[in-house]
This record gives C-alpha cells, sequence and structure tokens, in this order.
C-alpha cells in the first residue's frame, strides 16, 4: 500500500498546487486533471473504487472527477481515508475525524479544502457565462457594490463561486443563492454572508477562482 501511495505521488508530482488560508487553518490542494486518464485510475485506485465511481454515475466526466478527487486525496493524506457523504450530500473523511473536508471541481481541475472547522470550497473558471446569469445570483446592491472592485466578468465568477462555498458550508439544501445567500463585499477578496456573519476568502489561480468559506467566530486575522 505504501508503495502505491508512493507512486500516485509520482504520478501527480508536479500538478498539484497548494493554498493556505487563514494562517494555515485551511489547506486547499487543487490538482490539474489534463493528463490524467482512466488507466492512471485503474493503476492506482482500488478496485473497489473504481466499481463505486461506475455505480455512482453514468457520465464519465462525472467518475473521471470522482476518481481524480479520490487520487488526490490519497497524495494529500495517504490511503487510510477516504471521503463518505452525510445524508444532505456533505463529504467527511472516514478515517480521520479530525479534519473537516470540502471537494469542488471544474473542466481541468479538482480541489479539496481541509479544515479542523468545518469549511466550503468552490473553484470556478472566470467566463462569460456568470455573467450572463448574475441576476439569478447576485441582487442589484450586490453587483453595484462589487463591480468597484474587478471587471464584471471577474465579479460575476467571484460572486457566484463565493455563493456556492458558501452553500456548501451552510449544508441548508435549497437555499436560494439570490435572497438566501446575501454577500457584502469587503474587497475582490474577501466577502461576508450578510445573513449568518460566515466569511469567503477569493484566490485567483491564472482564470481560474478559488473561494473558501467558512464560519466566522472573531475577529481573527484573514488569509
Amino acid at each position: 500500500m505504501q508503495e502505491l501511495d508512493s507512486e500516485c505521488r509520482t504520478v501527480l508530482s508536479g500538478r498539484i498546487r497548494r493554498f493556505s488560508f487563514l494562517s494555515d487553518d485551511v489547506e486547499v490542494y487543487l490538482l490539474s486533471t489534463s493528463q490524467l486518464s482512466i488507466e492512471d485510475f485503474e493503476r492506482l485506485l482500488p478496485e473497489a473504487m473504481l466499481v463505486d465511481a461506475r455505480e455512482r454515475y453514468k457520465s464519465e466526466t462525472r467518475r473521471f472527477e470522482f476518481l481524480a478527487t479520490r487520487l488526490l486525496l490519497r497524495v494529500v493524506l495517504g490511503s487510510g481515508v477516504e471521503i463518505a457523504y452525510h445524508p444532505t450530500g456533505r463529504p467527511y473523511l472516514r478515517g480521520n475525524v479530525c479534519l473537516n473536508i470540502s471537494v469542488s471541481h471544474t473542466d481541468g481541475y479538482v480541489a479539496i479544502a481541509l479544515s479542523v472547522q468545518r469549511v466550503g470550497l468552490d473553484i470556478e473558471p472566470v467566463s462569460s457565462r456568470q455573467l450572463r446569469l448574475r441576476e439569478r445570483f447576485m441582487a442589484p446592491t450586490e453587483w453595484e457594490q462589487a463591480t468597484q472592485f474587478a471587471s464584471p466578468e471577474v465579479v460575476a465568477s467571484i460572486g457566484w463561486s463565493a455563493k456556492e462555498a458558501l452553500y456548501k458550508l451552510i449544508d441548508v439544501p435549497g437555499t436560494d443563492l439570490l435572497d438566501g445567500l446575501v454577500c457584502e463585499w469587503c474587497s475582490a477578496q474577501v466577502l461576508r454572508d450578510v445573513q449568518r456573519g460566515n466569511e469567503v476568502l477569493i484566490r485567483m489561480c491564472g482564470d481560474l477562482v478559488v473561494a473558501v468559506a467558512y464560519e466566522k467566530w472573531d475577529s481573527s486575522s484573514r488569509g
């Protein structure tokens, strides 16, 4: 098993980026999947995990994301930890009760966030799609406040990703992104959930938005 974990690290060498938030209280690992193949998963992951992916998803894309996320976790935490799910769909770590996990994926990337506190993670490329749809998830007051910090396309992409991260954090199915998650834009890097006081921290990785939402308990410094 240790040899397999070592091979996983070799295969993914140079493809993983690490981001720290809140003075290392939250760690995000971002994996570029562009050069991974199904053959890599078949060689490096247990057969039971491959079967699980096939039974869960008909879509090849979803199966690929599922397996790539587990390969990334294996590199970061080893083979003794697995992703399981609460009834709401929120992931947790079976085999490590000390850490919380959040998962996200988009074209060409998968990512995990790990922390002792509960977090929500979303990654999203900057694109015109969010700009076209922004009235569905950003109120006019949010839009007016946000556009002082960045271009409309970037603002819409950050706004979408921030609310997706907050949605994962609060874990209340059916919460409306427009009315149920209203954000105050402190800057292009820090947004606040007006109703609950939670915060979202934003990092840009090229044209990729990395959003981490966390429960704001005090006035600790932002990372």
